[in-house]
């Protein structure tokens, strides 16, 4: 094959996944894998992880590192069994909500899993796949499962928060917005999610806030936290977008 034509088969494989190919991908489109490795010696490919390789066209940065890191362990694979979900501070990363540096990837799996990478950690437990949001294929938790994992985790409350703010300020849908809030206690926090739940439109979110004293907020809520929700609630809501099945 000549390099023009593998460098376009390449670049076509790429653009499914943030300019990433794997060798398996490669492979069954007739490149082999000395080949990439020899693209990689001439520094038109960037190795990753074993058997994932960058195109120029990728963006550097930690989500592609994440990607990365998921095509290394996953492949292709979308069967709902054999997920391996984007979790924890690495999906609160993903989602660039709080102040998060972990020293490892965190994994959701429904059976147990083994690397021999230490840089990777894996949780069992099933998920639902209501609780996925899913980036050009790869399933990460969406907010309220991240925000509900993180404290099942036993992340401390100020992180904890920290990151709720953030996420309700990175403009959550509705229904994300009203898991994240029903995570509080009290019944003002209750009442507003419930309001959520059965709102046809943002206005009346706002008017279920509005109708809820200050004082009582005071009490439940972080002053940064509902001013966030007021700020998003004025926002557009942003799509969601889950792979072909």
């Amino acid at each position: 094959m000549r390099t023009q034509d593998a460098l376009e088969t390449l670049g076509l494989l790429a653009s499914q996944h943030l300019g990433l190919v794997t060798t398996k991908q490669a492979e069954d489109n007739g490149i082999s894998r000395l080949y990439l490795q020899r693209l990689q010696s001439d520094g038109v490919l960037t190795r990753m992880r074993t058997g994932v390789y960058a195109l120029p066209s990728s963006v550097p940065g930690l989500l592609l590192d994440v990607y990365s890191t998921w095509l290394f362990l996953a492949g292709t694979r979308t069967s709902h069994n054999d997920l391996i979900v984007v979790s924890g501070q690495t999906a609160a990363q993903v989602h660039d909500i709080g102040e998060f540096a972990p020293d490892h990837y965190e994994f959701t799996v429904s059976t147990p899993r083994r690397t021999r990478a230490t840089d990777i950690s894996f949780k069992v437990k099933e998920l639902d796949e209501n609780d996925l949001i899913y980036i050009e294929s790869m399933p990460v938790l969406s907010i309220p499962a991240t925000l509900a994992q993180l404290d099942d985790e036993g992340v401390d409350t100020d992180h904890l928060l920290n990151a709720r703010d953030t996420a309700v300020a990175r403009r959550m849908t509705l229904e994300e917005l009203g898991a994240a809030i029903r995570e509080l206690s009290a019944p003002q926090a209750r009442q507003i999610s419930e309001a959520v739940q059965s709102s046809t439109g943002m206005q009346q979110l706002i008017k279920a806030i509005q109708n809820t004293s200050d004082a009582a907020l005071a009490k439940s809520w972080p002053p940064e936290f509902r001013q966030s929700i007021q700020r998003t609630l004025q926002q557009p809501r942003p799509s969601r977008h889950h792979p072909n099945r």
